[in-house]
């Protein structure tokens, strides 16, 4: 019938790792209201500007710390290689035996 197992425990509708995360992503946020909001557009303005953050601004360490747009979009690619770049020159060369020696 093209049914998927779920490995949520039984009859507990948040244990869901990702919108666990995702739910603490959002009350941690700085602006997260302290007060219920006064409407429902109200509500949904807030959610849309948090979405587009998240989506946009928010920099992900799952995803090597590019955003979920660079990553769907294919500019992370050249981001990371460019970061890669950078750390190669960064990088110490290796001492030579003479100069370890002092000779």
């Amino acid at each position: 019938m093209g049914v998927l197992r779920s490995f949520s425990r039984p009859r507990v509708s948040n244990d869901n790792p990702y919108s666990e995360f995702l739910f603490r992503t959002v009350k941690y946020r700085p602006d997260y209201p302290s007060r219920p909001l006064a409407s429902k557009e109200g509500a949904c303005e807030w959610v849309a500007a948090f979405v587009d953050w998240y989506n946009h601004r928010h920099r992900h360490s799952g995803i090597k710390f590019v955003t979920p747009h660079q990553r769907h979009s294919g500019t992370a690619t050249a981001m990371c290689q460019q970061r890669a770049d950078v750390y190669e020159k960064a990088r110490p060369a290796p001492i030579s035996k003479d100069v370890r020696s002092g000779y």
